[in-house]
């Protein structure tokens, strides 16, 4: 492949200029040398003005093409949507991008470093996760496929739309939590993609609060959330202790989706505080012949 075509302009001044050498060398007459140089000089300026109309209509087209394939672009997206608005039944992975552009922000945060990226995974695998729990409870009816076909998660997951989903039961389940998913995805700064188009097809109405929630009335949403959460876990383990709940997914997930502000979430004390009335309110017994912690002296 060549770099250069050999109608280049760059092509034609170097057989100019040889044209002008063998010409001094051959020409005596000094005023039919100069008639000829003249000519040959006119007959460049030419070349180089078609030359460069010629480029100025190459980039010309090219913009007209770029235009044509953005248009093209936008009008299969509107398409797309389109398609999933005449439809009554959802992929997972469709449903799950109209939530949130999951490929183009991962793409984003791995740029912004291993902390940025490891909080936006989170936030996006709460969506994720909260929308296969709805799965679980019926919440989200399914028409085809296993919920096992989503096995390998966010990242690992190679074909999310195996699992159909019912549209109407899915758009049920947004407006009713909607909220909840708004503040997974803020923890990140990020808000559902696709809400206009959401809130149209599951006829969301605007909030009836006039005043937003307090950070108190959160956290006290949050402590009843929390207590209810830990007592399903001392249920199937009286033993149960804060080492083992502090890095918990289902503990931590709570918190994220509280909606307080990061440097406002509860301390590790006042967890282990809620983690205690718990245990009480529940009467949680430890199991017998559950193993203690020795500590053994040095002989």
């Amino acid at each position: 492949m060549f770099l250069f075509s050999k109608e280049s302009i760059g092509t034609k001044k170097l057989v100019l200029l040889w044209k002008c050498i063998t010409m001094i060398i051959r020409v005596n007459n000094p005023i039919v040398l100069g008639v000829i140089l003249l000519y040959l000089l006119l007959s460049d300026l030419k070349e180089n003005k078609k030359e460069n109309a010629h480029l100025k209509q190459r980039k010309q087209r090219q913009g007209h093409s770029i235009k044509e394939i953005k248009a093209m672009n936008e009008s299969s997206y509107t398409t797309l949507l389109g398609k999933l608005e005449h439809s009554d039944s959802w992929g997972f992975g469709d449903a799950f991008e109209l939530l949130c552009d999951h490929t183009n922000i991962l793409a984003k945060a791995f740029d912004a470093g291993r902390t940025g990226f490891d909080n936006t995974f989170k936030a996006l695998m709460d969506v994720w996760t909260t929308m296969e729990d709805s799965i679980s409870l019926g919440e989200i009816r399914v028409k085809s496929g296993r919920l096992i076909d989503l096995a390998g998660g966010l990242m690992m997951t190679e074909n999310p739309n195996a699992l159909v989903l019912d549209k109407e039961s899915f758009l049920a389940w947004y407006r009713r939590d909607k909220e909840k998913i708004a503040r997974y995805l803020s923890c990140v700064d990020l808000k559902i993609y696709q809400e206009e188009f959401l809130n149209r097809l599951a006829k969301v109405e605007p909030p009836q609060s006039p005043h937003p929630i307090t950070d108190k009335a959160k956290m006290d949403h949050l402590r009843g959330d929390y207590c209810s959460f830990v007592a399903k876990k001392l249920k199937d383990n009286p033993n149960l202790q804060f080492p083992e709940l502090k890095n918990d997914y289902g503990a931590q997930k709570l918190i994220r989706g509280s909606g307080l502000p990061e440097k406002k979430h509860p301390k590790g004390s006042t967890l282990q505080k809620w983690l205690r009335e718990t245990k009480k309110q529940v009467k949680a017994k430890p199991k017998r012949g559950a193993k203690k912690n020795k500590v053994t002296g040095m002989s």
